[in-house]
C-alpha cells in the first residue's frame, strides 16, 4: 500500500475570480510541482477539463481527492483581544460573537486561532491574548461542498484561502528574515479585507467599508460615461490607462488604509514596512502600484523560489517560468505548507 504521503497530490485554490491548481509528487513535502494550470471561476467545463489534464490516469467515475481552499463572500476574519480572566468563561466567546464580530455563532462555522502560531485556541495559554476568528456560513459551507461534489472533487481538507495564503505570507517573512510587519490587502469588488502580519504570526486583520466598485463613479464622472456598467467594464477590461489617475481613485480606500495602520503602529510601536495586495488580476496591477504609493510603502515582491525550496517543494522548469513570482499562487502554496509551516513554527 503507497501512504498518502507518497500518492501524486492536487491543490485546489479557488481564488474568486480564478480557480488555480497544481499536481505535485506526492502529498506532502519534500515533493515536486510537476504541473499548474487555472481557470475562470464559473467555468465548470474549463475545471473539468484542467483537472483531467492534471490527472490522466483518473479514471471518468473516479472523484478527485484533492486539498481544497475556497474563498466565500461571508467568510469572517478578525484578530481580537480576548480578556484572560474570562477566557474559561462558557458564555464568553458567545458574547465575543454577537458584540465585536456582529454574527450569530449557530449560523457560522467557526474556529478560533491563537494568532500568534495558527495554532487551535488552547484555554491554557492564558497569557496570550490575541486571538484570530476566522469561519464562514454554514449555508456557505453546504454551497461550497455541493459545488466540489458536482465537480467530481473530494476535498482531502477543505480550508479559507485567506488563511492558507496568511500561513504563506508569515512563514515567508519568517524565511526571509523580515523586521517589519507587512500588509496584506485582498481587494475585491464589493468587499475588500486587510491584514497586517509578521514573522511571529497575524498582527490585525479586519474587513475594510468599501471595494473596487466604489472606484466605478470617479471613473464614470472623469471619463464622461454615461452609465456605471461602461465605467465598470472599462476598469476592469485594462482597456485604458489609468496610471494618472491611480491616486484620485485609490484616495479613499488609501485613507481607511492609514489611518488602520497609524492606529496599529501607535498600538504596536512597530511600523508597518511593505504592502502585498492579493486576488488583484494583472489588467490591475497598475491599482496595487497607485495604491503603495498613496500609502508610502514598499510593495512586497516574496523571493518564492529559495523559500519553498527551504520547505522541500520545488518547482518543474515549466512551472517555475509559469507561476513561481506570481503572489496569487500563494494560496496554492499555503496549502502545500499547512504541515511544513506548523513543524516550523513547533520547532521554532
Amino acid at each position: 500500500m503507497f501512504s498518502s504521503r507518497q500518492l501524486p497530490g492536487i491543490f485546489l485554490d479557488h481564488g474568486g475570480d480564478t480557480v488555480r491548481v497544481a499536481r505535485t509528487s506526492a502529498f506532502a513535502a519534500p515533493f515536486t510541482v510537476e504541473e499548474v494550470g487555472e481557470c475562470a471561476a464559473g467555468d465548470q467545463t474549463g475545471l473539468a477539463q484542467l483537472l483531467q489534464r492534471l490527472s490522466p490516469r483518473r479514471s471518468a467515475a473516479r472523484r478527485v481527492h484533492a486539498r481544497v481552499a475556497i474563498r466565500p463572500e461571508g467568510q469572517l476574519m478578525r484578530v481580537l483581544t480576548a480578556e484572560p480572566k474570562r477566557l474559561g468563561e462558557p458564555d464568553y466567546f458567545a458574547a465575543l460573537c454577537s458584540g465585536q464580530l456582529q454574527i450569530d455563532p449557530q449560523a457560522y462555522l467557526l474556529s478560533v486561532l491563537h494568532a500568534e502560531d495558527g495554532r487551535p485556541f488552547d484555554p491554557a495559554r492564558t497569557g496570550e491574548r490575541e486571538l484570530f476568528f476566522c469561519g464562514l456560513p454554514l449555508a456557505e459551507l453546504e454551497a461550497a461542498q455541493g459545488g466540489l461534489v458536482d465537480q467530481d472533487i473530494y476535498p482531502e481538507s477543505l480550508e479559507l484561502g485567506t488563511v492558507a495564503t496568511l500561513g504563506a505570507v508569515v512563514d515567508h517573512v519568517r524565511h526571509a528574515g523580515l523586521t517589519a510587519p507587512v500588509l496584506v490587502l485582498e481587494l475585491g469588488g464589493a468587499r475588500s479585507h486587510a491584514h497586517v502580519v509578521s514573522g511571529a504570526g497575524v498582527c490585525y486583520s479586519r474587513p475594510l467599508s468599501s471595494g473596487l466598485d466604489a472606484m466605478v463613479p470617479l471613473v464614470q464622472r472623469n471619463l464622461g460615461l454615461k452609465d456605471a456598467a461602461a465605467a465598470k467594464k472599462l476598469l476592469y477590461a485594462n482597456a485604458f490607462d489609468f496610471s494618472a489617475m491611480g491616486p484620485e481613485l485609490t484616495l479613499a480606500l488609501a485613507r481607511e488604509v492609514h489611518a488602520l495602520i497609524s492606529h496599529l503602529e501607535v498600538r504596536t510601536g512597530r511600523s508597518v514596512g511593505h504592502v502585498l495586495n492579493l486576488r488583484l488580476p494583472a489588467k490591475l496591477a497598475w491599482l496595487g502600484t497607485a495604491l503603495a504609493r498613496g500609502l508610502g510603502l514598499e510593495p512586497l515582491a516574496p523571493a518564492m523560489e529559495n523559500w519553498l525550496t527551504a520547505r522541500g517543494i520545488t518547482m518543474a522548469p515549466a512551472v517555475r517560468a509559469a507561476v513561481l513570482p506570481d503572489p496569487s499562487w500563494l494560496g496554492v502554496w499555503g496549502l502545500m505548507l499547512r504541515e511544513e509551516v506548523q513543524d516550523a513554527v513547533q520547532a521554532a
